[in-house]
């Protein structure tokens, strides 16, 4: 017989499996009403929201996750913008030349042209890593470069 497990039991669990994390265990507040988790607090970065979230969806009985967990800098917006911008061009995947970067308090919006789409998703990726950012709005737009046209040989094997 499969005994149904408690929201203690469930809320215990998700606190263990937070400690794996330690800046997460410390920051992120967990409650349990009928299975469903609720994650508050507050994190730097927006990669530890999503941590937390995949960490506790899967201990056994949890029947949803609420992330209410904010994201807030200790930098600031221009020390943000400034570190993004470094991001992408230190990403060997990203020929950042073409694209640009705009911060509104806590969203990113990528403009420009890139030739891939991992590159595209390279720049989303290295946005969303900077501190305090909760959302990346990525408007890259794909484009191949010009192939370079090759000189047909002068004989035919």
């Amino acid at each position: 017989m499969l005994v149904e497990r408690t929201d203690a039991d469930i809320a215990r669990d998700a606190l263990q499996a937070l400690k794996v994390v330690p800046a997460l265990a410390d920051t992120v507040v967990v409650t349990v009403h009928n299975g469903r988790v609720t994650l508050m607090g507050i994190v730097e970065w927006l990669f530890q929201k999503q941590h937390a979230e995949a960490i506790v969806e899967h201990v056994r009985g949890v029947a949803g996750v609420f992330n209410h967990v904010t994201v807030r800098p200790r930098s600031g917006q221009r020390d943000i913008q400034r570190r993004i911008v470094g991001a992408l061009h230190h990403n060997a995947d990203v020929d950042a030349r073409g694209v640009h970067v705009e911060l509104n308090e806590d969203v990113v919006t990528l403009t420009g042209t890139v030739e891939t789409w991992t590159q595209r998703e390279a720049a989303e990726h290295a946005a969303g890593g900077a501190p305090g950012i909760t959302r990346v709005d990525n408007r890259l737009v794909v484009e191949a470069a010009e192939p370079h046209e090759v000189e047909p040989p002068d004989e035919m094997c």
